[in-house]
């Protein structure tokens, strides 16, 4: 200092250290608002991507709160830098000091930039990490859907080859090569389930749907009734009207559209044919629940039957009604399609059946009046018309399931009704 008066007044150097202190105080305080500003930024980026991550897939959910992850470490970062300028600020305004910081407070300051600078870039180097394996995660499970699509898609139609290349379209019975069930492992490591059943082995519940009903036929409703009956419920009458109620073409009855709105429903019948089994649980008195096998009340016990192996549903409409195979239905189907009191004619047909599946329905005429046949006549068949294909694929945790509904020609052709993977 004394060497500085000798060419500078006292006054001169005074001012020149107030003017270098005033302008780092500036940059303090111009850098504590810049990265205020920045902290601010990167805080609504961050609760911008968390609100929009509530209304995107699952992928891309993980990818946006990844990085609303960054962002919000980020946004710390400089919120932490804007207190340590402010502090900064405050003390050199406290102290009063004048003159330059010390070395070492630069080289601090350096110090925490370098630090912060290395953060961002080692938070974009993970980001990018991050996102790469994201992508090749989802490059993942796409190949293995696709392989599983293409697994059951092949099994499938070597099941639908399988059907058309039946020896006799006339017959039908158990034991058949097309009713074999497949499990394999395909060389590429996906393992696949399938199973090809006969859906005429039970009772459709759409035949209640007929057009005109059935001529001179026992209604479909009362077999459906005691088909029920048979499955363990000793009160049906009422869900069966519910059901007709919901299938016939008009608005007159005890369960119809006026009833589900009067108990706030929120829909009507739908005066059709039943189109799945989830419409099946809008109709009043049923629910998975009533579906579920029942305990059995005996050793032996007549009315176990299992509901959902008895009971079929084939959508569309028609005007006849679909048939039930006497060679594949069980016991419980054919003691509803003949009646509760002459359940001594389905134990015959089942132990006739074992050694000689019927080509005709002739074998019948013995112990079947005459009478009962013809109200009978139209609900039964020897062959088959409509199939169903259940089928899975899985490899590596990853499954996909398939369910089709097949309809095979008399010539031997099959058509594909229903086609649903899930």
């Amino acid at each position: 200092m004394a060497v500085m008066k000798g060419f500078y007044s006292e006054s001169e150097v005074s001012s020149g250290v107030h003017r270098r202190s005033g302008h780092r105080r500036s940059v303090l305080r111009r850098m504590r608002v810049l990265s205020g500003l920045l902290a601010g930024m990167c805080f609504l980026i961050t609760a911008g991507m968390i609100v929009g991550a509530l209304f995107v897939s699952c992928d891309t959910r993980i990818r946006l709160l990844f990085l609303a992850g960054s962002y919000l470490v980020t946004g710390v970062i400089f919120l932490l830098l804007r207190l340590l300028f402010a502090r900064r600020a405050e003390a050199r305004h406290s102290s009063g000091r004048r003159g330059t910081h010390s070395e070492s407070g630069r080289r601090g300051s350096v110090l925490v930039m370098v630090l912060v600078l290395v953060t961002l870039a080692a938070l974009l180097v993970t980001e990018s990490q991050v996102i790469a394996a994201l992508r090749m995660r989802l490059e993942g499970a796409r190949l293995r859907n696709a392989c599983l699509r293409a697994a059951l898609t092949d099994s499938a139609l070597r099941a639908i080859e399988r059907l058309g290349r039946d020896r006799d379209f006339t017959v039908d019975y158990i034991g058949e090569e097309w009713g074999r069930t497949v499990e394999t492992t395909r060389q590429d490591g996906v393992a696949v389930f399938l199973k090809l059943e006969d859906e005429n082995r039970r009772f459709d519940v759409n035949n209640i749907f007929v057009a005109g009903g059935v001529p001179n036929g026992r209604p479909a409703a009362e077999i459906v009734q005691d088909i029920m009956t048979v499955c363990g419920d000793f009160t049906p009458i009422t869900r069966v009207q519910a059901l007709r109620d919901w299938v016939d073409p008009d608005e007159e009855g005890f369960r119809e559209s006026d009833f589900y709105r009067d108990h706030g429903a929120g829909y009507g019948c739908r005066n059709r044919w039943l189109a799945c089994w989830p419409e099946l649980l809008l109709v009043d008195g049923f629910s998975r629940d009533y579906f579920r096998p029942r305990p059995r009340r005996a050793v032996v016990d007549p009315f176990h039957g299992r509901l959902l192996e008895c009971l079929a549903l084939i959508p569309g409409g028609r005007t006849r009604p679909v048939a039930v195979n006497v060679n594949t239905a069980g016991r419980d189907v054919l003691t509803g399609v003949f009646g509760l009191e002459n359940a001594q004619i389905a134990e015959y047909i089942v132990n006739f059946r074992r050694d000689h599946p019927l080509a005709s329905l002739a074998p019948l005429t013995p112990v079947v009046p005459e009478r009962l046949m013809k109200r009978v006549r139209p609900y039964l068949a020897v062959r088959s018309e409509f199939f169903s294909i259940r089928a899975r694929a899985s490899r590596e945790g990853a499954a996909l399931g398939l369910r089709a509904l097949l309809r095979r020609k008399d010539g031997g052709g099959v058509q594909v009704l229903q086609w649903v993977m899930m």
